[in-house]
């Protein structure tokens, strides 16, 4: 399908004027009408809670105060966008910095500088295609019916799409978010069953700390990051757990050790 975002709000961040402007015209290329843009993160952030942006073409390297990747953190931690929006990492890098916080609060997209039109085209296209399965559940969970969504979710993992993996980790969001633990790890179990993937298995150890398992939450989220010690949420997690459990020594250690890994994260 060729893109089309005459029905998009589209907003464009970037600290040079150029790379603005030349993202503009792309988009205007596609028929977007409705493009703000903004030089740095607080602009930002200051238009995001004004208005719900379809997507996002956001550069990581914005200069001084927050990079791309702490945007995308912190426009998810405040709701800012939805599961719908795409929001298409821009970078001239491959930072490790980048990549490790990027596992925890990860773009739909990166597109490499230099890019033309066609690979800008290419690539949203293709994210345009899987996220259009989400719309109907956003549509569910901005209305606060979560039950509805989680429904549509089951419906539409019954056709095996694509994005099966996308709408599972929605799905079990979702059952977390109504206090449905034994369905939220059930379908964690599934993921896992599939792949060993971590954002699976950290659910599985925040089941066990929501249903106040806490050593044996501990026990997985150590196993976690000795499989996967850049996966930096296990971190969160673990020492969140050491707090509860009062060894506020080892929870210290924990967040001193995730900072050191991925100061960005």
């Amino acid at each position: 399908m060729a893109l089309d975002l005459s029905d998009k709000k589209v907003l464009v961040v970037d600290d040079f004027p150029e790379m603005r402007s030349m993202l503009r015209k792309m988009g205007v290329a596609f028929r977007a009408t409705d493009i703000d843009d903004a030089k740095n993160g607080e602009e930002a952030i200051k238009l995001m809670v004004k208005k719900k942006y379809d997507v996002i073409l956001c550069d990581y390297n914005l200069g001084e105060g927050k990079d791309g990747q702490q945007i995308l953190e912190e426009a998810k931690d405040r709701n800012l966008i939805n599961y719908a929006t795409i929001f298409m990492m821009i970078t001239a890098e491959n930072t490790y910095e980048m990549v490790m916080g990027a596992m925890e609060y990860h773009p739909d997209g990166y597109l490499t500088k230099p890019f033309n039109k066609n690979e800008f085209s290419k690539r949203l296209e293709i994210i345009q295609s899987r996220k259009a399965d989400l719309a109907e559940i956003e549509k569910a969970i901005l209305q606060n019916d979560n039950m509805t969504a989680i429904r549509l979710c089951t419906n539409k993992l019954s056709s095996k799409p694509r994005n099966s993996m996308e709408i599972l980790r929605i799905k079990a969001d979702l059952c977390e978010q109504i206090n449905d633990y034994e369905e939220a790890a059930a379908v964690y179990d599934k993921v896992l069953s599939i792949r060993d993937i971590p954002w699976a298995a950290i659910g599985i150890a925040k089941i066990r700390y929501y249903n106040k398992d806490y050593l044996v939450a501990k026990d997985l989220l150590m196993d976690l990051i000795e499989k996967t010690p850049s996966f930096v949420e296990a971190y969160d997690w673990l020492a969140k757990t050491y707090e509860i459990l009062g060894d506020t020594k080892e929870a210290q250690r924990t967040l001193s050790d995730a900072v050191a890994l991925s100061p960005k994260a």
